[in-house]
């Protein structure tokens, strides 16, 4: 009988374990590298309301993940790509390389994009962005940045960018949305 608990009890153990690294590593999407869990969820947050196209202000979320994580690549990445104030968007991006050492490989991709990006507004094909894509394949949110940065200079390459993103997620409004704005 005691053997029977005690195997019980490792088994409940290694799958809780077991469960406990399937949920921490999403395969084959950009990594949110913060030490702060709220910080993540205020990106999360704000994520959410930009890609969804909601009209609260994620501002809010923005300046709180800043004040619990001064170092968060990722936000000041965020904000460097979809804020309307061009001020904003540099003195952001500045913020997002100067700590880019900090985060993962495919964070740093996501930066060195975003520097392609301002630095030749002309470009139409996102050849960096696609090159995140390959690896990071399984990211709705990235293909619908791309989408999103496509818009305007590119719509086809926009409009595969935009189809990928509803095909990881057929419940995903907001590539639904921003698809139907193309066709």
């Amino acid at each position: 009988m005691k053997y029977t608990i005690l195997l019980f009890f490792t088994l409940l153990i290694g799958c809780k374990n077991n469960s406990a690294t399937k949920n921490k590593v999403s395969i084959n999407t950009i990594p949110i590298t913060t030490p702060s869990k709220e910080a993540r969820d205020h990106f999360e947050k704000a994520q959410f309301l930009v890609q969804n196209g909601l009209n609260n202000n994620p501002e809010e979320h923005y300046k709180k993940a800043i004040e619990l994580d001064s170092s968060f690549v990722r936000m000041y990445n965020y904000i460097s790509i979809y804020s309307s104030n061009d001020s904003i968007k540099k003195m952001n991006h500045k913020l997002a390389k100067k700590h880019k050492h900090l985060v993962s490989k495919e964070e740093q991709m996501l930066v060195d994009a975003t520097d392609f990006r301002l630095n030749n507004p002309d470009d139409i094909n996102e050849e960096k962005l696609f090159e995140l894509a390959k690896i990071c394949s399984y990211d709705k949110y990235l293909h619908h940045t791309i989408c999103f940065l496509l818009f305007r200079k590119n719509p086809s390459l926009a409009i595969k960018a935009g189809k990928k993103a509803v095909k990881l997620d057929n419940n995903y409004g907001s590539g639904y949305n921003i698809l139907a704005m193309l066709i």
